[in-house]
């Protein structure tokens, strides 16, 4: 069954969501998936595995198991990315690389605020003009935004021209957002949820396994039911194919009213620090600052600021060479692991081994959803 979008196009009422799903296994996870009937895929040029579904579309593609009109693809620029008119060009025809397509169904802003200030503003705008240039041309069917929050779309529809199709947010039992959701239905703009499962410490919730009971169906099932009936898109998500199964079969049955009201009391948690999008600058900017690290290759001892006696050459991460005038390989160190580098004289002669303790400091993970 298919939803009609404001702009026309057709989105299936049930996705497939990929994130954490990449390299052979994701490949072979998306295959599975398309054989067994999805026909709606959501990625992104932040989840890195643009390629690996691409590769499994082609694949089913050749083997006539699928035309490219029969799937519904969706991605999104990359909420690390300087985004503006330019870096959206240039981030959505890498994507369509990446997937191999000639368009791309639906293409999304990530995220709606990045920096501290107000220029956020200036830069959604530019982005959703690149956007509409690139749905002019051909290249994107519908244009879409993600965890935008009801002053993030006021903002955007300030100067965009084409209204936006979608707007993917977290949306489950217990996480409902309700004046969003009002406010995206007034505006007729689709909302699709990422995260429709409960949290896996919410399963354990006596309404949750009550409900579940009293229709025979698992709490994952019972959480994308309750999203289809919110007339929200649910994007699901598993390796396992019995439960790609079972997640497709939620079309099969319906929640009554009464137990729906039940399930509407479940609303509780706010926005986690880490992702409330007027946060994600913080989180981003200490991602990016982690992630740029400058680089020495290559350096010299001059003595009396004229004489090269020293010369010091970085061949790669595990190579040092220290070049005697520069020219004479006096020494080499190899890292062998961690823990042991080797140290040769002449470049050859193995004189000794520089042995180190090494300490893991945790840094969490940040999230990208």
């Amino acid at each position: 069954m298919d939803v009609i979008l404001n702009d026309n196009n057709k989105m299936p009422s049930l996705g497939f969501g990929t994130w954490h799903l990449a390299g052979e296994k994701g490949i072979e996870v998306f295959k599975t998936a398309i054989k067994l009937g999805y026909r709606c895929f959501d990625t992104a040029e932040a989840y890195g595995n643009e390629s690996e579904l691409g590769i499994a579309i082609n694949e089913c593609i050749r083997d006539g198991l699928i035309k490219r009109e029969d799937v519904f693809i969706a991605t999104k620029i990359n909420p690390h990315n300087p985004i503006g008119y330019n870096n959206t060009i240039k981030a959505f025809n890498n994507s369509l690389e990446r997937l191999n397509l000639d368009y791309i169904d639906l293409y999304m802003i990530h995220w709606p605020n990045l920096v501290v200030d107000d220029s956020w503003k200036n830069l959604n705008a530019e982005t959703w003009r690149a956007m509409e240039d690139l749905q002019k041309q051909g290249k994107i069917r519908s244009l879409g935004i993600s965890n935008f929050m009801i002053h993030h779309i006021k903002t955007l529809l300030n100067t965009a021209r084409i209204l936006p199709a979608i707007n993917q947010i977290n949306f489950n039992p217990t996480w409902q957002q309700r004046e969003l959701i009002k406010y995206c239905n007034e505006k007729n703009i689709q909302v699709v949820a990422w995260a429709p499962v409960v949290r896996i410490k919410d399963w354990n919730k006596k309404i949750l396994n009550q409900v579940a009971e009293k229709y025979n169906k698992s709490v994952p099932q019972i959480c994308l039911r309750y999203c289809l009936q919110n007339n929200v898109i649910p994007l699901s998500c598993s390796k396992n194919p019995d439960h790609m199964k079972e997640n497709l079969s939620v079309t099969e049955f319906s929640i009554n009213q009464e137990d729906m009201k039940i399930l509407d009391t479940l609303n509780s948690h706010p926005w986690d620090h880490d992702s409330q999008p007027d946060c994600l600058y913080e989180i981003f900017r200490q991602r990016e600052l982690l992630s740029q690290k400058k680089h020495v290759i290559k350096e010299a001892f001059y003595l009396f600021n004229f004489f090269k006696i020293l010369q010091i050459i970085r061949k790669s991460e595990n190579c040092v060479l220290f070049l005697l005038f520069g020219i004479i390989p006096l020494l080499k160190f190899k890292n062998i692991n961690e823990q042991k580098t080797k140290c040769y004289f002449l470049g050859i002669i193995r004189i000794g081994t520089i042995r180190r303790k090494v300490q893991t400091t945790y840094t969490p993970q940040l999230p990208v959803y």
